[in-house]
This record gives structure tokens, C-alpha cells and sequence, in this order.
């Protein structure tokens, strides 16, 4: 301001140089110039520039602590950045490998020529997934996002990762638990038709993985199953989200049947809403054929211990021995029948035993139980209609597998 205050003190009309006259024109309309431009950058450009600065060291502070693993990539496929989060994954400090060959250094010599392929031809946008070498020789699974920007004429790529070996790991242990179920797996869509199913199935019906995908759920169900399922699983899965466990059939690829036993529920998206069904399925069959051949081998004792000659019982080593089987050689014996001496319905067999004698039976059931031990015994007993009779008697304590008194039996 001082200057120009000089400058308009100075009459131009008393300069007779022309030459003289005509630069100090130039020269103050010069320094009117730098004067306006530095008002301008102090006042306007400053902050601007300002700004940007902290807006770049915050675009740093992002790339460095996002939490990403970041790269780009010249057109030769040479390391031009890499953030921290980057550094810190693969070992790697951003000094040591800026200017190296992305695709010598990181990625596994069986992959390289493939993964160098899709950097070539590499969209926008488009995820990838592959393996990269640490600085310690170990190998991280990586899910890449790539964007192709131009710069200078020259092409670069920006890839954001993601580690995802973990994810991979528990996929490969889930995988491995869900192939190696005794019981089957199978999931359906809302039409019945099969989405996936794990070995187990498969080798339960016989057919392949691939053959199953090709199938709906009623192509394994016989019909009066179908019908079942139609009236009691799908409206309680509309209830609640899965069954009891129920029993049914499978027709497998040979044409047999097998019995299952299966559990469904109900499969949900990750909104919640009804997306198909899932189910654990077992094979019973061996079950049943054993139950059966049990039941018909205790039908057939039974039969034998109601038929056989004399009394054959089965009692409670109490007060009472209270039977709780005897056949029917009982009536023959005491004059009482199965019903009325079973559970002491109307009668206790100890009581029917002369009391000069019970004691003497007592002491050798319980030697005979404390030595495991069959005991032999000889006593009288009275009937209903007040005969006296001698008896003899043979039995054996049982026992379960903990070494439990079950009960005695004998003749």
C-alpha cells in the first residue's frame, strides 16, 4: 500500500523518457498483478490446497488402515503400492517389493500362468479368487475385487483382497463332518426337489450324488408314505420350524425298500423367509429286522415258559418274591392262577410258603446271590384249598451289566 502510494505521487506528466515513463507503467501494473494473486492464494487458493493436503493424508490413512489388503499394479504387473494391511498379511515391507513382479513374487508357480491370464484380460469389478506365497513361505487364500483405471495413457489395477483361507478351512471341515455323517443329509427346495444330499444318503438308496440332484423327494417316497407326509409334516412344518422324528420308507435305486427314520425342518434364508426343507434321515432297517427276530425269539420263549412242565417263574428278590411272570403250571401247583399270584394280586407266593421254612429259603436265595450261584431248594407250601405240598425248587439270580440285581428265576 506504501508503494503505491509512492507510485501516486509521481507525476507522469513531468517523465519526458518515454522509455523511462512506459516501465514504471509496466511495472506497477506488474506488481498490481502479484498483489491480486497473492490475495488470491492466501485467501482462496491456501485453504483449498489445504484441504486437499488433509483430504490426500486421509485417503492415506484409509488405504494404509482399512482393514483390506490392497495392491496396484502397472501394465508389466510390477508392484507399484501396497498398503499396511498388506504388509502386515504377507510379511512383505512396502520397500522391499515396490517395483517387483507381482506374479514371481506372490503367486504359486502351478497358478502363475493362469492367474497372469486373467490379469491381461482382467474386468472391472469382477471377483476372483486364488492363493498368494507370505515372506514366510506360508499360503493365504484370497478373494480379490479389481478395477482397471487409466493414468498417463498407461493401464493400472487396483485390487482390494480379502483373507478368506479361514473361511475355506471350516468350509473343508464342514465338508469332511457333513460327508463323513453315518446318518444321511438331503436338502429340497419348496417343490420337493433335491438341492444336495451327502454320501451317506447316497449309499443308503444306491444312487450317485448326481443322479439324486436330478430327482424330487417322491421319486424315493412309495406312495402311502407321500400321503402321510402330505397330511402331517408340511402343515406342522407351517407350526414350527421342524418334526418329531418319524418313521417311513425309501425305494432305493434296486428297487428295495428300506425303513428310515427321519427328522425335517424347515430352511430359511438369511431374511428369514421359507426357502425349502432339510432333514436327517437314518436307515433302521437292520433295526427293525433285529427288533423282529427279538420279538419273535421272546414269543417263542414265551410260548416255552408257558408250556413248560411245572412252574417256571420270574420274581422279585423282596419280602414277597413277588412274581412278576409265572406260567400256568402255578394253578396246578398252588391252586392259584397267573393273575391272581402275579404282582400279589391276590396273593404272595411267600406267603404261601410254610413259615418254619421260609427262613431257611431266604438264607440260601441270598448265599446264592452273594456267591452269583444257582440255589436248590426243598420246602412246603400250602395251597389255596389248604393242601400241603413239598416243592422243589431250582433258580438263579440275575443280573444286569453294571452287576445290579435284576430279579430271580427258576423252576
Amino acid at each position: 500500500i506504501g508503494l503505491l502510494g509512492i507510485f501516486a505521487k509521481i507525476d507522469l506528466d513531468e517523465i519526458q523518457t518515454p522509455f523511462i515513463r512506459s516501465t514504471l507503467i509496466a511495472t506497477s501494473i506488474l506488481f498490481l498483478i502479484i498483489l491480486a494473486i497473492s490475495i488470491l492464494y492466501y485467501k482462496i487458493f491456501q485453504p483449498i490446497v489445504f484441504r486437499f493436503k488433509r483430504n490426500i493424508e486421509m485417503l492415506d490413512r484409509v488405504f494404509d488402515n482399512s482393514g483390506t489388503f490392497v495392491v496396484i499394479l502397472n501394465s508389466k504387473g510390477e508392484i507399484v503400492e501396497f498398503n499396511q494391511f498388506a504388509q502386515e498379511l504377507t510379511g512383505y515391507r512396502k520397500n522391499e517389493i515396490i517395483g517387483w513382479d507381482w506374479f514371481h513374487l506372490f503367486i504359486p508357480k502351478i497358478d502363475r500362468e493362469h492367474i497372469k491370464d486373467i490379469f491381461d484380460t482382467v474386468d472391472q469389478f469382477k471377483d476372483y479368487v486364488n492363493p498368494i506365497i507370505c515372506k514366510d513361505r506360508s499360503v493365504r487364500l484370497m478373494r480379490w475385487r479389481n478395477s482397471i483405471y487409466v493414468e498417463n495413457g498407461e493401464r493400472f489395477l487396483l485390487s482390494f483382497g480379502v483373507d478368506i483361507t479361514q473361511t475355506k478351512e471350516l468350509e473343508y471341515q464342514y465338508e469332511m463332518l457333513y460327508n463323513s455323517m453315518r446318518d444321511g443329509f438331503g436338502v429340497t427346495d419348496l417343490e420337493m426337489n433335491v438341492l444336495d444330499v451327502n454320501d451317506a444318503f447316497c449309499e443308503m438308496t444306491g444312487y450317485t450324488k448326481e443322479e439324486v440332484l436330478k430327482m424330487k423327494l417322491s421319486d424315493f417316497t412309495p406312495p402311502e408314505y407321500l400321503k402321510e407326509e402330505l397330511e402331517y409334516v408340511l402343515p406342522t412344518l407351517e407350526q414350527q420350524d421342524s418334526t418329531d422324528v418319524y418313521e417311513k420308507e425309501y425305494i432305493c435305486k434296486n428297487g428295495e425298500r428300506i425303513a428310515i427314520e427321519i427328522r425335517t425342518y424347515n430352511l430359511r434364508d438369511a431374511k428369514g423367509e421359507k426357502i425349502g426343507y432339510w432333514g436327517l434321515v437314518r436307515n433302521i432297517s437292520e433295526k427293525k429286522k433285529v427288533n423282529q427276530e427279538l420279538q419273535e425269539r421272546e414269543q417263542t420263549l414265551h410260548n416255552l415258559f408257558v408250556n413248560l412242565p411245572g412252574v417256571s417263574y420270574r420274581c422279585k428278590n423282596d419280602e414277597e418274591w413277588t412274581f412278576i411272570e409265572v406260567n400256568k403250571g402255578i394253578y396246578e401247583l398252588t391252586g392259584y392262577s397267573p393273575e391272581e399270584i402275579i404282582e400279589n394280586s391276590c396273593v404272595s407266593f411267600h406267603s404261601l410258603i410254610d413259615p418254619e421254612h421260609q427262613e431257611i429259603v431266604r438264607s440260601k436265595i441270598e448265599t446264592a446271590i452273594e456267591n452269583n450261584e444257582t440255589f436248590n431248594l426243598s420246602y412246603q407250601l400250602k395251597t389255596k384249598d389248604g393242601k400241603i405240598k413239598w416243592v422243589w425248587e431250582k433258580g438263579v439270580p440275575i443280573f444286569d451289566e453294571s452287576g445290579q440285581l435284576k430279579w430271580l428265576e427258576g423252576l
